[in-house]
């Protein structure tokens, strides 16, 4: 491509803590730094595990505060002083604050947000707060100037937010770095929960309400009186003592592993026969296309978002109900009972990361 890699991008984040939307920002600071940009990373904390993957020519700001609000003044003056040509946000707190105080400090900065989650997903329950922040949002949206999305679902559900957008919206998959999940992928597991040779059921992300592991763990229960197998669940979160108790109340807690939060949970995953996602939504699920790249089969719940969009109507995998623990039981003993996977690892070359970030850079400067 012919854009002027003299531009200044700066890319703005609470930190680089394990989640999403930070994967997301890493991938993509990693990319266009490769392609000659200067980049800047703002971040409130310089913390967590994305950083190792920030390149080295990579100017990171820390602005030293525990919430974002005290970090406004700081901001005013970056954007006083620097000028971006571009300034990048993927959380809905940083996108409005952002959004305001950028066309005042910096007029000329073109203000490119990317909402990584759904809005009103009909299974969250929305209080008075939720609701007066996402009037703010919609507010604060006529100073922005592009809006990425991760699938053609949150883009319908943007449209109905505020429709008035509509052109400056932009449909862009996640990108995954296919590379270093192969990578990882080979990296031997010792974890002796893997010496049998009894199938083993993988899931992975945070322990939250959203992620319906207790739906999970009833469909194993149910599974595992029919098949012997073993369930993995990678992650941490605010409902792990629950989940752990519900395993005992099911009496299968010697073959549940919940380890907690991993550096490298494609080994764990190349090492299971099925990865299931049973989620109650989903934005766009990054680790159900890196369990794709690792080629194992997939279960996932038709939930709302893009997790059908990914698997294409369930082309590259079985797509079941949300919260039915029964349906998803029975998909994964059919699964169990196939030989090979679908090949989905052909679907996951739409998210490389040379083809996402292509996308990203026509649309922050063209």
């Amino acid at each position: 491509m012919s854009f002027n890699h003299k531009k200044l991008v700066t890319f703005f984040s609470p930190d680089m803590q394990g989640g999403g939307a930070e994967r997301v920002i890493s991938t993509l600071i990693t990319s266009f730094s490769k392609k000659g940009y200067n980049i800047d990373l703002l971040l409130l904390k310089k913390e967590g595990p994305y950083l190792k993957d920030i390149p080295s020519n990579v100017n990171i700001i820390e602005f030293r505060t525990k919430k974002l609000i005290y970090s406004i003044p700081k901001l005013i003056k970056y954007l006083f002083l620097n000028k971006p040509d571009i300034i990048f946000t993927s959380h809905i707190h940083f996108s409005t604050v952002v959004s305001f105080f950028s066309k005042i400090s910096s007029p000329q900065t073109s203000v490119i947000i990317r909402q990584p989650t759904m809005l009103y997903p009909s299974q969250k329950k929305m209080n008075f707060l939720d609701l007066l922040r996402l009037k703010i949002f919609r507010y604060s949206l006529s100073f922005v100037d592009k809006i990425v999305l991760s699938s053609n679902f949150m883009r319908d559900e943007f449209l109905k937010f505020a429709f008035s957008t509509s052109h400056k919206i932009y449909v862009v998959h996640n990108p995954v770095n296919i590379d270093n999940v192969k990578i990882n992928c080979k990296e031997k597991i010792t974890d002796l929960f893997f010496v049998d040779n009894l199938p083993k059921i993988i899931s992975v992300g945070r322990m939250t309400e959203v992620k319906d592991f207790s739906t999970l763990i009833k469909a194993f229960s149910i599974v595992r009186n029919k098949v012997p197998c073993k369930l993995i669940i990678l992650g941490d979160g605010s409902l792990k003592p629950n989940l752990i108790k519900l395993t005992k109340k099911l009496c299968i807690e010697d073959y549940v592993l919940m380890p907690g939060f991993v550096n490298n949970p494609h080994k764990y995953i190349v090492a299971s026969d099925i990865f299931v996602s049973c989620s109650l939504w989903e934005g766009f699920p990054n680790v159900l296309v890196e369990a794709m790249a690792c080629d194992v089969k997939i279960v996932a719940t038709n939930c709302e978002g893009g997790t059908s969009e990914i698997l294409e109507s369930g082309k590259w995998g079985s797509l079941v109900p949300i919260s039915n623990e029964f349906e998803l039981a029975n998909s994964i003993i059919k699964s169990l009972q196939e030989s090979k996977s679908n090949e989905a690892s052909v679907r996951v070359k739409d998210f490389s990361v040379q083809k996402i970030s292509d996308e990203y850079e026509k649309i922050f400067f063209n």
